[in-house]
C-alpha cells in the first residue's frame, strides 16, 4: 500500500530514531528500504539527532522501544508507527498527562 509518499504531504517533518534507520538500512532488504533510502537522501525524513530519554524499557526491539521513548519525551511532536504501538502509545501518554497534572 506504500504510504511512505504520503508522509511530507501530511506532515510539517518526519523523523526516524537511528535504531530503526539500522533496522533497515543499508541493503536489509526490508519492504520499502529503497524509499526510506531515498527520503533520508533528499531530507524529507531526517534521523533523530537529540539524546533520547530511556523513559520505558520494555521487550521490543530498540527501534520500536526508541520511537515509544521519543514519543513519551516529545509530547508535542508527531510519531508515525504502526497500528498497535500507536494505541499503546496514545494510553500511556494519557495515562502520563493525568499523573502530571
Amino acid at each position: 500500500m506504500g504510504g511512505l509518499e504520503w508522509l511530507p504531504q501530511l506532515f510539517d517533518s518526519v523523523f526516524l530514531p537511528e535504531s530503526v534507520k539500522q533496522e533497515v538500512l543499508p541493503g536489509k532488504a526490508v519492504r520499502g528500504d529503497a524509499a526510506i533510502a531515498h527520503a533520508i537522501e533528499v531530507g524529507w525524513i531526517k534521523v533523530w539527532s537529540e539524546p533520547i530519554e530511556p523513559l520505558l524499557d520494555i521487550d521490543l526491539d530498540a527501534g520500536e522501544t526508541d520511537c515509544i521513548n521519543i514519543g513519551l519525551s516529545h509530547a508535542n511532536k508527531v510519531l508515525s508507527m504502526n497500528e498497535l504501538d500507536a494505541q499503546w502509545l496514545r494510553k500511556k501518554s494519557c495515562e502520563l498527562s493525568v499523573r502530571r497534572q
